[in-house]
């Protein structure tokens, strides 16, 4: 436990407040397995085995969260399943990113942890981080403060990986200008309705000069001939009929 966090703490607030830990991560490789809540053997990601009770803990949370505002309409059965295949797409990644980081060696120090959690704004009172505030939404979500820090040092861990990743992409030259051109290219539209029959009535044609005009022009209206064959009939008995032998 963060001693230093607890004795720094001060004030008076209470608030409600929701701990995730999904943050946007690129996998390397991996090969998930994935259990339900009922089987007793857990989850597998890459080998390792994670607590099934914490995953339906999880679960049985924002479950909570939803059931109160759905109120007497009662949460539906497609949602239900949507929210269970969230809550473990998040205990996976969490896992992957603490098998990485864990890989990597990165760690968070006690002060790091700290101060991530006072910058928490559900943790402060009028700007400033309060102790009452902090132990008080952590009743209200039935987590004690070694398990919250526990989680928020994966998080401060997982968070450098994230920002290393970032601050070490690079992108070439020709990316760039295309990224660029394609973010700034616009198209210009423009059009002229030409209604005929507002030019009908001054037009007069006549036979004698529509005549006139196709014999000069009939190259114009002419195509290669072309036939169209569907099949051919060969018979051999009617073709040595009419065969003549010398």
């Amino acid at each position: 436990m963060l001693q230093t966090i607890h004795d720094k703490l001060k004030g008076i607030f209470a608030i409600t407040i929701l701990v995730a830990l999904g943050v946007v991560f690129v996998f390397w490789g991996v090969d998930v397995s994935v259990g339900t809540f009922t089987k007793a053997r857990g989850i597998e990601v890459n080998g390792r085995e994670l607590a099934v009770e914490e995953v339906r803990r999880s679960y049985q949370e924002q479950l909570s969260r939803i059931e109160a505002a759905f109120g007497d309409a009662g949460v539906p059965e497609d949602m239900r399943s949507e929210l269970q295949k969230r809550v473990l797409e998040q205990a996976v990644q969490a896992e992957l990113i603490r098998q990485r980081t864990r890989k990597l060696r990165f760690v968070a120090s006690d002060a790091q942890v700290l101060e991530a959690i006072r910058q928490i704004p559900a943790f402060q009172v009028g700007g400033q981080f309060s102790t009452d505030a902090y132990h008080a939404a952590l009743r209200s979500i039935a987590m004690s403060p070694d398990q919250f820090e526990a989680e928020q040092r994966t998080f401060v861990v997982a968070r450098q990986l994230d920002r290393g990743m970032f601050s070490s992409a690079f992108v070439l030259p020709a990316e760039l200008d295309r990224q660029v051109g394609l973010r700034n290219e616009t198209r210009e539209l423009a059009w002229v309705v030409v209604p005929a029959a507002e030019f009908a009535d001054a037009v007069a044609l006549d036979e004698a000069a529509i005549q006139a005009y196709y014999d000069a022009n009939q190259d114009a209206y002419t195509t290669e001939e072309q036939a169209t064959v569907d099949y051919i009939e060969l018979d051999i008995e009617k073709f040595a009929a009419a065969a003549v032998l010398d």
